[in-house]
């Protein structure tokens, strides 16, 4: 009995250790499934997608192509399509203690200014799997509307 036990105990380790870990995502799906990479002057664009040590580095830019100035931050949300639609990852709360930067706010982005930026994966404690992913980077305008632009890339 205590080898079946023992047998049964080491079969659960190999299983367990077996199974692919990937990104904390959050259970329901966000409310925007459908969201386009300009919107209202915003223009975002993923430049690079970089893998160094087994996390993951993405390079974008942020476009302001409109005729008012937008506010925004250095904080970008990261999202996987699953086959129940785009799921957020959820990011440790550690990260904004880390990084004070790491805000949706603080910035302002010149009518006709771009900014490039990076969200290391390492920085934001999460890990990727294969898959198809979005960065979502959200501006503000001077009238306080939130306008949110999403670009997509792909993890293999």
């Amino acid at each position: 009995m205590a080898r079946i036990t023992r047998v049964l105990i080491l079969l659960l380790l190999i299983s367990g250790c077996s199974r692919e870990t990937g990104p904390a995502l959050l259970p329901d799906p966000v409310p925007d499934q459908e969201m386009a990479s300009s919107r209202c002057g915003a223009l975002l664009e993923i430049l690079d997608v970089r893998t160094d040590d087994g996390h993951y580095k993405i390079f974008y830019e942020l476009a302001n192509q409109s005729t008012e100035h937008f506010g925004y931050g250095g904080y970008a949300a990261l999202e996987k399509k699953t086959s129940k639609g785009w799921h957020g990852l959820i990011y440790s709360d550690a990260v904004f203690y880390r990084d004070p930067e790491f805000r949706d706010f603080g910035k302002i982005l010149n009518m006709g200014g771009s900014d490039r930026m990076a969200l290391d994966t390492e920085d934001i404690g999460t890990a990727l799997t294969p898959g198809t992913y979005r960065l979502v980077k959200t501006v503000n305008s001077k009238d306080g509307q939130e306008i949110s632009v999403a670009a997509e890339f792909e993890v293999k």
